[in-house]
């Protein structure tokens, strides 16, 4: 991913949000560049529109909700704060 002038790259950031297999909505601490998000679910990489949307430039929402119980998905995040 190439990082804008003056941009700062977040690189393995936990999303935030519910992981109890219903749960899709997700968001990052920082706001982002739009087309920067990428998302993985426990360390595969996931594509946008296929696997999950783009909400707005601070939140994300799962096709399919990330399972949750004893052993959870971990969902990381890697994109450029504005």
């Amino acid at each position: 991913m190439a990082v804008l002038r003056g941009g700062i790259l977040i690189f393995k950031e936990e999303a935030f949000g519910t992981i109890d297999g219903a749960n899709k909505t997700f968001t990052t601490s920082f706001t982002f560049v739009g087309a920067s998000l990428q998302v993985q679910l426990n360390g595969l990489e996931l594509l946008v529109n296929e696997d999950y949307n783009i909400l707005t430039n601070q939140s994300f929402e799962f096709i399919n909700s990330p399972t949750g119980g004893v052993d959870p998905d971990r969902i990381t995040v890697v994109y450029q704060r504005l």
